[in-house]
């Protein structure tokens, strides 16, 4: 008799209902989480398999035939990672995810199903009162779902002591009461994203990345550098699922542990990426790549020592680049995403980004001149944001010009410092978790001091519009990467999202 599979984990879908018809636009990304948490499992001998719908539903595959699929391979456990298209925006995941555990159960309701990622991390006994899954992870969750595989095994139920685990007892959520650890040792433990068990063919890069040619944007991939970020912006959510293992390594709550692999280990990866395939589109998914010196220029020295002609992007701050833009290049980091966020310099210190007007401007010129181009992103309706505010953040978007850049519009997601604000002073929330989706149809961002999240909505909607039809814009474009990139912008520009509330703000010429 063959051995039960102890896991398949899972990446839900849903990009269509979260970005309506811009979905034809977006990346497929490859599901880092789902992979390394796979990787770790292997190292602790469990069996794994992995499904991502995501990738999949491109196909024509449904989350019933994924249900279906599963219920086959009958497992031990199974483990639906909600993450995001970004690695802050994992609440807009939640439907999707969802509904594949309710469909699941109906077809097999014995299989047990936990519960992994930032949305959950955040509200654990809510998720259990609402969702159909069996055990929700208050942690990073490698180590939380290996525990539990292991008392499944075992048959006691003695999941008090798994740690992060949230379980219903007498219906109710309880918390198991203990912390596990991070894993540290991540060249050992975590080595990888298991790319064996992806659709490797289906995940598809940035338009921007490829400078908006479309037959250039697979093979492509994912992959994380670090885990963690040492800053603290009000509207991310990035470190909370690292929280509680932090406080189990004795970690102060205000401290934020940020991990690395080794250059080595992050090289010999994308050595496998290129020599089995194929893959030359690489995003370093690290919420801040561009951070730790000495480990940036040595990823950087050895892959330019290799030659592979690659083409990848990354995150940085305006106040991080230091003078590693010539190491960066070198390696074939062709864009940079920096979080420039807002034009008003009030508006920027109210979410903890500390760095002035000009520090922006000098950083976007060092990576011009290194040929380096730059991906801007922006947010509308800061806290602190009025009209006046959000026409600077505009302003200066289109003065720095940018080969490309996204527009924002702020979010109270569940787990951020804004969000606790927000419930605190009663502010108006989306009433679904798929209105935490920047181009959902039920899309609503927290209000200002100053305007409505309806009103936010109306003026990033139709800066962005502007943005990419600015005819100085489109000049640059063709002027950088040709008179096709123009056109797919400017099809893209006519797609715009519906959308349930937005409002022309009052006074707005």
């Amino acid at each position: 008799m063959a051995k039960q599979l102890d896991v398949v984990i899972i990446n839900p879908g849903g990009r269509k209902e979260a970005y309506q018809r811009m979905a034809q636009y977006t990346a497929i990304e490859t599901p880092v989480w789902a992979g390394l948490i796979a990787s770790y499992l292997r190292t602790k001998g469990k069996s794994v398999n992995l499904l991502d719908i995501n990738a999949l539903e491109y196909q024509g595959y449904s989350q019933e035939q994924a249900a279906r699929d599963v219920a086959d391979m009958n497992p031990r456990l199974v483990a639906m990672v909600v993450y995001g298209h970004n690695p802050s925006s994992t609440t807009q995941t939640m439907p999707a995810a969802g509904e594949f555990c309710r469909i699941l159960k109906q077809i097999s309701p014995n299989i047990p199903i936990i519960m992994v990622g930032g949305h959950v991390v955040a509200l654990p006994a809510r998720t259990l009162r609402e969702e159909v899954c069996d055990f929700v992870c208050q942690g990073e969750g490698p180590v939380s779902i290996s525990e539990l595989i292991e008392a499944i095994i075992a048959g006691d139920n003695e999941y008090k002591k798994v740690g992060d685990l949230w379980y219903r007892e007498d219906g109710k959520p309880i918390f198991s009461g203990l912390r596990s650890q991070l894993i540290w040792d991540l060249d050992n433990e975590m080595n990888g994203m298991a790319y064996d068990l992806f659709p490797m063919s289906l995940y598809k890069a940035h338009d921007w990345h490829c400078n908006y040619n479309e037959a250039i944007r697979q093979p492509y991939a994912s992959m994380y550098t670090t885990l963690g970020c040492p800053y603290h912006c009000d509207f991310c959510n990035i470190q909370l699922p690292f929280k509680s293992g932090e406080l189990a390594k004795g970690l102060s709550v205000e401290t934020n542990s940020y991990r690395k692999w080794s250059p080595r280990a992050v090289v010999g990866w994308i050595d496998q990426l290129v020599q089995r395939y194929g893959v030359k589109n690489i995003k370093f998914a690290d919420e801040l790549f561009v951070q730790h010196k000495a480990h940036v220029t040595s990823i950087c020295k050895l892959l330019a020592e290799r030659k592979y002609g690659l083409n990848i992007w990354c995150y940085a701050r305006p106040d991080s680049v230091n003078n590693m833009q010539d190491d960066l290049k070198s390696a074939g980091i062709n864009w940079v995403c920096l979080g420039i966020e807002g034009g008003n310099i009030q508006s920027r210190m109210s979410v903890d980004k500390k760095f002035d007007q000009q520090s922006i401007y000098n950083v976007v010129g060092v990576l011009k001149n290194s040929g380096i181009h730059v991906l801007a992103n922006y947010i509308f309706g800061l806290p602190d944001d009025d009209l006046a505010a959000m026409q600077q953040t505009l302003n200066l978007a289109v003065d720095l010009d940018t080969p490309s850049s996204n527009f924002y519009s702020c979010m109270a997601l569940p787990g951020t410092a804004l969000y606790s604000k927000a419930v605190a002073d009663g502010l108006k929330l989306p009433d679904s978790w798929l209105g935490f989706s920047q181009y959902s149809w039920e899309c609503l961002p927290m209000p200002t001091k100053y305007l409505s999240g309806e009103e936010v909505l109306w003026f990033r909607d139709d800066a962005w519009y502007r943005y990419f039809n600015n005819p100085a814009y489109l000049a640059k474009t063709e002027e950088l990467f040709g008179q096709a990139a123009v056109g797919y912008i400017v099809d893209m520009a006519k797609e715009k999202p519906g959308r349930k509330y937005a409002l022309r703000p009052i006074g707005l010429p």
